[in-house]
C-alpha cells in the first residue's frame, strides 16, 4: 500500500479544468460517475448523490470534500486481506488478524517510520480505524473475498490443480511459486 503503488495519479483536462494545477485531495474512481455526469449535462437524481464520489471539476477547482479514501488488497496467495484509508495527512492500514500500520505522510512521504505503537497517535489511530469501520466491516469484507476465491478454486479443481496448470495464467507470480524459489525472487 505504498503511495507509490496505491496512490495512482488522476489527470483531468477540459474546460472547466485549471491548466497546470496540481492537487493533494486524494480521489477514487468513485469520483468518475459524478465527473462524468456533470460532463455531460446530466443532472443527478437523489440515489446519486446519495453516492460516495465527487466532481473531480469540484476538486480541480479547490474543493476538499471531507471524506475517505480507501483500497482494498485480497489475494488468495496472502494470509489476509488490508484495507487502506487516507485521513487528511496519515495513511492507515487494517490487516485482518495482524497489527495496523499508520504513517504521516506528511513528516514520512516514504513510509518508513510506522508510528501505529507510537502512543501520541493514540487518537489518530484510533479515528483512522473508526472511519475504516464507517465504511465497511474488514474482517467480513476479507472473509466474503476469501469465500468467492475458495469457491473459485474449487470450480477449477482445487488449488493444486489450478498450480499444476499450463493454460492458466495468474497475471502474476503466485506466493508459493515465490517462495519456492531460493533467492525469493519471481524471474
Amino acid at each position: 500500500m505504498h503511495e507509490q503503488s496505491a496512490g495512482v495519479p488522476m489527470i483531468l483536462r477540459g474546460p472547466e479544468v485549471p491548466a497546470g494545477r496540481v492537487i493533494d485531495t486524494p480521489v477514487s474512481l468513485v469520483d468518475c460517475q459524478p465527473t462524468v455526469l456533470e460532463c455531460l449535462g446530466s443532472a443527478t437524481d437523489s440515489s446519486a448523490r446519495d453516492l460516495p464520489g465527487h466532481s473531480l471539476f469540484d476538486i480541480a477547482n479547490g474543493a476538499t470534500p471531507a471524506r475517505n479514501v480507501i483500497s482494498e488488497f485480497h489475494d488468495g496467495g496472502s494470509p489476509c486481506g488490508y484495507t487502506m484509508v487516507r485521513v487528511r495527512n496519515w495513511k492507515y492500514i487494517y490487516y485482518v488478524d495482524y497489527a495496523p500500520q499508520l504513517f504521516d505522510l506528511d513528516s514520512d512521504p516514504n513510509e518508513d517510520i510506522d508510528r501505529a505503537s507510537d502512543t501520541s497517535c493514540r487518537d489518530v489511530l484510533f479515528e483512522c480505524e473508526s472511519r475504516l469501520r464507517d465504511m465497511l466491516d474488514p474482517e467480513a469484507v476479507n472473509a466474503m473475498a476469501f469465500a468467492d476465491q475458495a469457491d473459485a478454486l474449487g470450480r477449477l479443481g482445487g488449488r493444486e490443480a489450478v498450480m499444476q496448470r499450463d493454460d492458466f495464467d495468474f497475471g502474476f507470480t503466485p506466493v508459493e511459486t515465490m517462495l519456492d524459489r531460493p533467492s525469493g525472487r519471481s524471474d
